[in-house]
């Protein structure tokens, strides 16, 4: 049985089809449920090739259709892959029906930039191929200071490493290392393609030493700063989406999965689409009072926009081994051309508009995410996923 867990530089769709053990098992039947159920379609064939995608980007925006349109068929919807329009060459992902309602829906898998998921694969390789080296007497720390655009030749790594570490004794470096503490841990700078990398061997304990097998990497660092404007990228990535049909003749709802770690839920949406909080001060009276500034998806200086847009649907980056978890959220747009029925299942947010301060009103969700998807709440435990790792 192969429980080991996923490499740096594995895609969900290689680690899921290879990953045994009954909680892989459960996960793998469920989708595969799922999508023996998808309409037989040219989408079809799309949506299998993106799940079995290398790009994680692609495997994820997959799914979270294919949640979609799961949760939606369960409701007891009727759902058309990339209906036709007539107005727009351009095909939402599905037309729902039912419950004496239609609309449109859009999904979309916002998350970090591309270029920083670039970095990570790159980043990654370099990970996996060095937990491959044999080194029975040290863990090493990674540390990245520099990196080059392409990923650099593992092979002549290992080996420079390889000879780097037969060269050291971990009594010796075990006995300075107490003596003078992390200061005196060995170190090899490795510079190549625009690349600079710091390896520190740390010494294993006696009892660990001389076996075979397991991760040579022990640690990588060092940690990055970065800006994070999750309001800003939802908000961009919805405006790219709410102007792609033109003006439909049904609702059109955009169903967003948040892939950012910085997610923070009714916050980064209701800033996203209503503008962001801020704090306005009087100079003569010194009293301070809370306003949003007019730079929403459907709010801005001119007034309400975006009215194509009935609502939209966000949650927290489903995945395939947590689909209980993230609970979909709908907001409503109260300008909206075509106002959406309550006809989802899912916890809704409305804006109430009055001549004083507007507020939110939140209606709770008719069942859970788990009671939607037909499946037991904890679902796939209880199964510890890497038991034997």
């Amino acid at each position: 049985m192969d429980t080991r867990p996923a490499e740096h530089g594995e895609s969900n769709f290689a680690f899921l089809n290879r990953v045994a053990g009954p909680f892989w098992d459960r996960t793998r039947a469920t989708v595969e449920a799922w999508f023996s159920g998808f309409p037989v379609s040219g989408q079809r064939t799309d949506l299998l090739a993106r799940l079995r995608d290398d790009d994680d980007r692609q495997f994820d925006a997959a799914f979270w259709e294919l949640y979609l349109h799961e949760s939606l068929l369960r409701e007891g919807f009727a759902l058309t892959p990339h209906p036709d329009l007539t107005w727009t060459t351009s095909h939402p992902d599905f037309l729902v029906e039912g419950h004496d309602a239609g609309f449109y829906l859009e999904a979309t898998v916002t998350g970090g930039p591309a270029s920083q998921t670039a970095s990570e694969r790159r980043q990654g390789t370099i990970y996996d191929a060095l937990d491959r080296l044999d080194s029975p007497n040290f863990s090493l720390c990674i540390q990245v200071y520099e990196e080059g655009q392409a990923s650099p030749s593992t092979r002549r790594l290992r080996q420079a490493l390889a000879r780097w570490l037969s060269g050291l004794d971990p009594d010796e470096v075990a006995a300075l290392c107490k003596a003078d503490g992390h200061r005196a841990l060995p170190q090899y700078d490795w510079e190549a393609g625009g690349w600079r990398i710091a390896f520190t061997a740390f010494p294993k304990k006696e009892e660990a030493r001389g076996k075979a097998g397991g991760r040579a990497v022990g640690a990588w660092g060092p940690g990055r700063a970065f800006y994070v404007d999750d309001i800003g990228q939802v908000r961009r990535d919805l405006e790219d989406k709410s102007g792609k049909y033109g003006t439909p003749d049904l609702p059109l709802v955009i169903a967003v999965a948040v892939e950012s770690s910085f997610y923070e839920g009714r916050y980064t949406m209701s800033c996203a689409l209503f503008g962001s909080e801020a704090v306005q001060f009087d100079p003569a009276t010194l009293a301070a009072r809370s306003i949003r500034r007019p730079d929403g998806l459907w709010w801005r200086p001119d007034g309400a926009r975006n009215t194509r847009v009935a609502a939209v649907i966000a949650a927290r980056r489903p995945q395939p081994w947590n689909v209980t978890e993230p609970e979909p959220v709908t907001w409503l747009n109260p300008w909206a051309l075509h106002p959406l029925p309550p006809v989802l299942p899912w916890e809704s947010v409305a804006l109430v508009i009055d001549l004083g301060e507007g507020k939110f009103v939140t209606k709770e969700a008719k069942r859970r995410a788990y009671e939607v998807l037909g499946l037991p709440e904890g679902w796939p435990a209880p199964e510890d996923p890497l038991a034997d790792e």
